[in-house]
């Protein structure tokens, strides 16, 4: 058997406290990905892609590179990396 305890109902304080923390913590991990996070030029059209690997291997999704196999990889601290496609999932 296990014993519990009514808090009573939910204020608007203790409801903005929530979602203060969880806010908190979402831009904390908004931080910590960050530097991961690279927006892609490819021949046409742009996209997103993130860094798996500290040598520089990006995951994207296959229409944001669509057919090319070059481009620029643009970090949130200003660094532009050329990049080469290395590989293809065909059913995505």
């Amino acid at each position: 058997m296990s014993a519990m305890r009514d808090s009573g109902p939910r204020t608007a304080a203790s409801d903005d406290d929530a979602l203060d923390a969880y806010s908190r913590t979402v831009v904390a991990v908004a931080e910590r990905v960050l530097p991961s996070v690279a927006s892609l030029r490819p021949a046409a059209g742009s996209g997103s892609a993130v860094a798996l690997t500290g040598d520089g291997l990006l995951v994207t999704s296959a229409h944001v590179i669509g057919r090319g196999r070059i481009g620029t990889a643009v970090f949130d601290n200003g660094a532009e990396l050329p990049y080469e496609l290395v590989g293809r999932d065909r059913l995505s």
